[in-house]
């Protein structure tokens, strides 16, 4: 009877062991970089890379977490421009919506580490908080 119940553990580690390995073959890893994060009352909003084993290209991603609801509503491509030796802005590639996860997120990070991070919403200021991570060479 124990000599069954080995083999039958046996059987099903050997079974999971392969699924694993066909599953990371399938989804390889992906490696995700913080650039630049902005830490709210309301949300958790990160600037990231996201690159892939197979390849030396990385895109740049926005995402953001609305902590009253603990869920992330908005994770898109994203572009940086630097804004007048102020700080970067990073944008969403999306256009003006009503939706909150379509809509235009933009969100400025200050050079000045005594300054804000700005969170806003197809134009308009959003929510604001502390810089808790920024690109490598700016902050003064």
């Amino acid at each position: 009877m124990l000599n069954l119940f080995y083999i039958q553990l046996k059987l099903f580690l050997s079974t999971v062991g392969v699924t694993f390995f066909f599953l990371s073959v399938i989804n390889p890893a992906q490696a995700e970089d913080t650039v630049a994060y902005c830490d709210t009352p309301l949300h958790a909003v990160n600037v990231y890379r996201k690159s892939t084993p197979e390849s030396t290209e990385t895109s740049l991603r926005i995402r953001i977490f609305w902590r009253e609801k603990s869920l992330v509503f908005a994770d898109l491509p994203a572009q940086r421009s630097h804004f007048s030796n102020e700080g970067y802005i990073y944008t969403s590639q999306s256009g003006l919506s009503d939706n909150y996860s379509d809509s235009l997120w933009m969100l400025f990070v200050p050079d000045n580490k005594e300054r804000s991070c700005l969170l806003f919403r197809n134009g308009r200021a959003f929510d604001s908080g502390d810089v808790t991570n920024r690109e490598q060479g700016t902050g003064r």
